[in-house]
């Protein structure tokens, strides 16, 4: 048996709704281990085809949903931080609205978080369908994140330093435990 886990995945107005119901269908209905519940933040006002989506999804999920509509799109970060205040359980997955997770993703994963802070996935972009690949991306290794030392990583300025490599530097200040999966049986 799995720890509890939530399910974060925030929405703004440029979400498509056919890509937000595969999404959310992924990690919900089609998962071999289901979240004990899903947090929705609606990042700002949306067109109402997504609000009907939005809808469709919570009254037919399998699983609890709260529901979070912000008055104003703030952008992922903030939007992202409302729904970990929201979260019920101290596991949580995080899916974007045009993401689509392997059925077996928290079934991999989970048993991973006894060893890790942080657990990944790698991922594979494609181009309509998932049959369509146009790339593979795959998280940094432990060994990778480890090497990013406090010494190199405060000589990165504000400037240059992306989002996504100042939360990997942030982990290294703090020796952050660092777990993820392949794809080479795609996995999680």
């Amino acid at each position: 048996m799995h720890e509890p886990f939530s399910l974060l995945l925030s929405v703004y107005d440029g979400d498509r709704p056919d890509f937000l119901r595969r999404a959310y269908l992924s990690a919900i209905d089609e998962q071999t281990v289901r979240p004990a519940e899903a947090i929705i933040v609606q990042d700002g006002p949306v067109r109402p085809e997504l609000a009907e989506c939005l809808d469709e999804l919570r009254a037919s999920s399998p699983v609890p949903v709260t529901f979070l509509p912000l008055p104003a799109n703030g952008g992922l970060g903030p939007a992202l931080d409302k729904g970990l205040a929201a979260a019920s359980y101290d596991v949580i997955a995080r899916m974007d609205a045009d993401d689509i997770a392997m059925p077996n993703r928290f079934e991999i994963q989970l048993p991973l978080i006894a060893q890790a802070d942080i657990v990944g996935g790698g991922l594979i972009e494609f181009v309509g369908e998932p049959e369509n690949a146009v790339g593979r991306r795959v998280p940094p290794s432990p060994s990778i994140a480890r090497s990013l030392s406090p010494v190199s990583a405060g000589m990165i300025s504000a400037a240059s330093a992306s989002p996504s490599r100042t939360f990997w530097i942030a982990c290294a200040r703090v020796e952050t435990r660092i777990g993820s999966t392949s794809l080479n049986n795609r996995e999680a």
